[in-house]
């Protein structure tokens, strides 16, 4: 405990010019800088409630949706002889 004690003005140090060179692009580019937003909850709703509704939401990987790509197999992405 007595070390972390001695150490904790290095981990303060540290981590301020870790957040510092994190957010660097936004202040260095401002309004032109790239802001990348990973949001996926609203195709994950969708894909779930497509699964739910053609009753393959605990089926195999191999089963045909007819919703999903017009019906392709799977992984393999066959087209569908339907």
């Amino acid at each position: 405990m007595y070390y972390f004690q001695d150490k904790e003005p290095i981990f303060i140090v540290f981590s301020l010019i870790v957040k510092s060179l994190f957010l660097s692009p936004y202040f260095i580019l401002g309004d032109d800088a790239h802001i990348r937003v990973h949001d996926n909850l609203d195709s994950n709703l969708a894909w779930y409630k497509v699964l739910a509704e053609s009753g393959q939401i605990a089926g195999s990987l191999q089963s045909r949706i007819p919703q999903i790509i017009k019906g392709c197999q799977g992984m393999h992405l066959e087209p569908s002889t339907a």
